[in-house]
């Protein structure tokens, strides 16, 4: 396979690793809703928590064949979607307009970024970059993902929440931030590998 083609291929799998969470998790909370939504209090963040885990262990299935040590990967991605979404609420309630707020999809991706950093800081070329990155790619997914979730039910395009919708949002919302996230870091993955491949070979003979 050429490297195109191998990037490619990679991309591929971040993408589906990154999807993994969101489309679970979402796909269960509003599927669960829909059967009934008076215990929203308890599976909401029961689904938050799913959601976490979930693009932790699958974003992690993807980069421990490429990166070394990556085990931390999962539960700070867990904590830091987490911590991201508390943050993004109370910036939410404070900096409310009546409009469109950004402060969830900023939120998430800032505090994602932080947490996972470190975890490829060593290894990754110009991986402080991850976290503008992150906040890039989650503010654009997560951002048209509740704004599509805002648009469907506040005009009562639907009037009960389903399965298929949250199946839906969560392949929007894990394609968008895989995509844009993805072509990120596998280029900078490619660019340590061709930096330690061209560094550990010897020298010339003059």
């Amino acid at each position: 396979m050429t490297k195109l083609s191998n990037n490619a291929h990679l991309l591929i799998l971040w993408i589906l690793g990154t999807t993994f969470g969101p489309f679970v998790g979402l796909t269960f909370l509003l599927g669960y809703l829909a059967y009934d939504s008076y215990k929203w209090t308890t599976i909401v963040p029961v689904s938050l928590v799913i959601i976490g885990i979930l693009l932790g262990i699958g974003q992690w299935i993807i980069l421990r064949t490429h990166l070394k040590n990556m085990w931390a990967w999962i539960p700070l991605t867990a904590i830091g979607f987490l911590l991201g979404l508390f943050l993004g609420l109370y910036l939410g309630d404070r900096f409310d307009s009546g409009y469109w707020n950004p402060s969830m999809p900023i939120a998430v991706g800032t505090v994602l970024g932080i947490t996972q950093w470190p975890v490829i800081a060593k290894q990754v070329t110009r991986s402080i970059l991850w976290i503008p990155m992150s906040i890039i790619s989650w503010t654009i997914g997560l951002g048209i993902t509740l704004v599509v979730f805002d648009h469907f039910t506040t005009n009562y395009i639907l009037v009960n929440y389903s399965l298929e919708f949250g199946a839906g949002l969560g392949l929007l919302c894990g394609i968008l931030v895989g995509s844009i996230s993805g072509i990120f870091l596998i280029s900078h993955i490619r660019m340590s590998r061709d930096k330690k491949i061209a560094g550990d070979k010897p020298a010339n003979p003059t």
